[in-house]
């Protein structure tokens, strides 16, 4: 085999809600996945041995979700040792889905590349215990999650020609911490559906991601990041899964000015 490369992109969440508990100790959820051309960078290589280079991580390979699939994989298939080599771009502890997207285009890099025809029902099989946002980056297209992410349906929504401007503050929000202070709400996916089907400028008074007054509450300052990006021009402003990534969606031919240079912040054009 030659070289594999691939270019894993981020996600925003437009509107996220956890609508109760689970007996397994887990939540449901209800969201509209977006993906957005913020990318990192997967290439894998044959080798002697399998091997995982990061050159801008500190986290340890046992920890890395695109070497906890490629375990999985060898322990299934017949497979030959890669080396692979993982280029972050996308930050961690943002809500922007980077570590699940890697996990999800590395399987599908595999599933590809070996031709071991996995059907989508075993690609999330494969990945439920690794991300549960993983099964959305098996498309690449806007979609109704719902379950703990495994259920994934598309979703006709665009917002091509808008720009949405990223904002990384360098305060991080673990996951497992948000969850814990969750408190589940009703939630229909009618109305989730319905509301996305309104103009985005409608969007500020409707669509809520629930963990944003957890991250607020926790960090108090980041409500001044939010009102910022309402202040240069955004139409709406969000938070992004469970943080603490803001974004701000910015009409056509709109593009933002005047923004601050202390936060890692890209501007993007869907």
């Amino acid at each position: 085999m030659s070289a594999m490369l691939r270019f894993p992109h981020a996600k925003i969440n437009l509107g996220l809600y956890v609508t109760e508990r689970r007996p397994d100790g887990y939540h449901n959820i209800l969201s509209c996945f977006y993906p957005i051309p913020w990318h990192d960078a997967i290439e894998a290589v044959p080798a002697k041995k399998d091997a995982l280079y990061t050159p801008n991580m500190a986290l340890p390979p046992s920890k890395n979700l695109v070497w906890k699939v490629w375990k999985k994989l060898r322990s299934r298939y017949d497979l030959p040792p890669l080396r692979w080599a993982l280029l972050k771009s996308i930050p961690a502890e943002a809500g922007l889905g980077g570590g699940s997207a890697d996990a999800a285009f590395a399987l599908r890099m595999v599933n590809d590349c070996f031709q071991l025809d996995l059907s989508s029902p075993e690609q999330i099989e494969m990945l439920a215990p690794v991300t549960a946002d993983g099964p959305f980056f098996l498309q690449d297209r806007p979609a109704i999650v719902e379950g703990i992410g495994e259920k994934v349906t598309p979703f006709s929504l665009s917002l091509k020609g808008w720009q949405v401007v990223v904002v990384k503050p360098p305060q991080g929000m673990d996951t497992r911490t948000a969850y814990q202070q969750i408190r589940p709400r009703p939630m229909s996916r009618s109305e989730l559906i319905h509301i996305l089907s309104q103009p985005v400028e409608t969007w500020r008074e409707q669509l809520h991601n629930q963990f944003e007054e957890i991250v607020l509450n926790t960090y108090p300052a980041l409500q001044q990041l939010k009102a910022m990006l309402y202040r240069v021009g955004a139409s709406y402003v969000s938070m992004t899964g469970s943080g603490t990534a803001f974004y701000g969606l910015f009409p056509p031919r709109s593009a933002p000015t005047d923004l601050p240079t202390t936060f890692l912040y890209r501007c993007l054009k869907i």
